[in-house]
């Protein structure tokens, strides 16, 4: 089967697992009816559910309170618009020093299982993996942080914050929300440091760079133990295979093998792993958000529970669920490309 044929057939059933999510968030959004959390509207509950679809995908998820940091009485849907930069900026980058660490050391100890160095690594891998994230962003932040603006503190590095308000501020930023819980909205991109980059302002680069790396790290750390664990585990299995005796048999360069066989075979193997830790990582982006009050979707979802908002609650699981399952087709499709075998 060739990869369109795939990608198509792919695509088609992304609507099956968009129709349980949005079951899954109707259910929740009744049993708030149930609780009083939500004002019930006493209809048939499969005509409710006609009108929560329609609701849904003319973008009407209702209002957050007034009281509700950074976003307070903006309709959930804009705020939650506001917030996804933040969040795909943390993921991102998380993402970028969890692969660039994982890929390389997983398939080194997978090949050299018996050196010193292969089980440092394994140590490193299996700790990270273990560590809960919300321990781990405490502990940077106890480690590293000065507890304020790096420019204002010397000698360690933000610890909550997406920046320091820039002053003056430019012409493409947005100040949003009212003391003491404010943020910055940027523009073409609505990711603050590429927005940064692309309009020359180094400063505050610099400024949104520092706030990232303490969360960054903190989300990042889990996910490349984890990628790391399953790789290892997949480059020691191929390395014994028939296929590799043979390749060697016939003189072919180690470094041919290691690089076009083994790393490749091995790498197509892990990423069925890749779905799970992609999860993973969604529930850390909440913890690593609230932690370092990063106004993503993660603290919005948080602090609807703290003040109450059921709507920004169900918009957020919503809105993480279909994150989840784009992800999900994202890696089957980098999965077929790389392995022919499940064409």
């Amino acid at each position: 089967m060739r990869i369109r044929y795939y990608v198509i057939k792919r695509l088609i059933l992304l609507f099956p697992y968009i129709i349980g999510l949005t079951i899954i968030v109707f259910l929740l959004k009744y049993a708030m009816e149930v609780k009083g959390m939500i004002p019930p509207f006493k209809l048939n509950p499969l005509y409710e559910y006609g009108i929560f679809l329609r609701d849904l995908f003319v973008g009407a998820w209702g209002y957050l309170p007034s009281n509700f940091p950074y976003f307070g009485g903006y309709p959930v849907i804009k705020a939650l618009g506001m917030a996804f930069p933040i969040s795909f900026e943390l993921i991102l980058f998380a993402s970028i020093i969890a692969f660039a660490v994982a890929i390389p050391l997983g398939i080194r100890m997978g090949q050299k299982q018996n050196f010193v160095a292969s089980t440092l690594g394994r140590t490193f891998a299996f700790v990270g993996y273990s560590i809960p994230v919300y321990f781990l962003a405490l502990l940077f932040i106890i480690l590293f942080s000065t507890g304020g603006s790096v420019f204002t503190v010397k000698g360690g590095l933000p610890m909550s914050g997406i920046a320091a308000l820039p002053y003056p501020t430019p012409s493409y930023v947005s100040i949003i929300g009212t003391s003491p819980y404010l943020t910055i909205v940027t523009g073409p991109t609505g990711l603050p440091l590429i927005d940064a980059i692309i309009h020359g302002n180094w400063f505050l680069a610099y400024n949104v760079f520092l706030h990232l790396i303490l969360p960054v790290l903190a989300l990042a750390y889990g996910i490349a133990g984890g990628f790391m664990i399953y790789l290892r585990s997949a480059t020691s299995e191929n390395s014994s295979m028939s296929y590799m005796t043979y390749a060697r048999s016939q003189g072919i360069p180690s470094k041919v093998l290691q690089q076009h066989h083994l790393a490749r075979n091995s790498l197509a193997e892990s990423l069925v792993f890749l779905g799970p830790l992609f999860a993973l990582m969604l529930g850390g982006v909440l913890i690593v958000e609230y932690i370092f009050s990063l106004p993503g979707i993660g603290l919005i979802a948080v602090d609807s529970i703290v003040y109450k908002a059921p709507y920004g609650l169900l918009g957020s699981i919503f809105f993480f669920g279909i994150i989840l399952i784009l992800a999900n087709f994202i890696i089957d499709i980098v999965n077929v490309w790389l392995d022919p075998r499940l064409r």
